[in-house]
């Protein structure tokens, strides 16, 4: 998995003040990127003028536009 910089901080700096474990961390960050492109898919068809969309990189490495 390649994360997120700001991400994966956030959730090893709590891990490491042993708030959460590892596997917390992991599944939180898919959560949230899955949350997040919904939101973003959902945002797009809003929008009044043209718009070619967004590139985003997943976690896993994946490109994905939308």
């Amino acid at each position: 998995m390649v994360p997120d910089t700001l991400g994966h901080n956030l959730s090893w700096g709590r891990d490491m003040s042993g708030v959460h474990w590892r596997t917390d961390n992991d599944g939180g960050n898919l959560i949230g990127e899955n949350v997040a492109i919904r939101i973003l898919k959902e945002d797009r068809l809003t929008y009044p003028e043209r718009f070619d969309g967004f590139t985003l990189h997943r976690f896993d490495g994946t490109t994905i536009t939308i």
